[in-house]
């Protein structure tokens, strides 16, 4: 393949798995966005049950302790999730090593390249040092 359609091609490449990467972005918080309103609604349900259930079987502190204790551990069990690394698209990841494929072949290019360019650079040196 020639130089410009190597650079070409990984550029396409590149695009491409960035357009999949902001798709993936968009859809999940699109689905985010429609989910919490329910999430605090229930959550705030949850929160009044469980501190009249607390409250109605220890003292005021003791339920507000508890009641925040097991919010904690609720917390922390939801946040574990957003913590893991996000899964990987087939797609972006087929354009991540179709890149990289174009990107090694420009390397390979461009060296081949400048070896030419040095070799015609010293032939030149040589033919105007030789006598003639």
């Amino acid at each position: 393949m020639r130089l410009l359609q190597l650079a070409r091609i990984a550029a396409e490449a590149e695009a491409l798995r960035l357009r999949r990467i902001a798709r993936g972005c968009a859809s999940r918080a699109a689905r985010a966005a429609l989910a919490v309103p329910f999430l605090i609604g229930t959550l705030g349900f949850l929160e009044a049950a469980l501190w009249l259930v607390l409250a109605a079987r220890l003292p005021g502190w003791q339920a507000a302790l508890a009641a925040a204790g097991v919010n904690l551990v609720l917390g922390l069990l939801l946040a574990l999730p957003v913590l893991r690394a996000p899964p990987v698209d087939p797609v972006a990841r087929d354009a991540a090593e179709l890149r990289d494929q174009a990107v090694a072949g420009l390397r390979e290019r461009v060296r081949l390249s400048a070896a030419v360019v040095d070799l015609i650079g010293a032939l030149t040196a040589w033919l105007r040092r030789a006598p003639e």
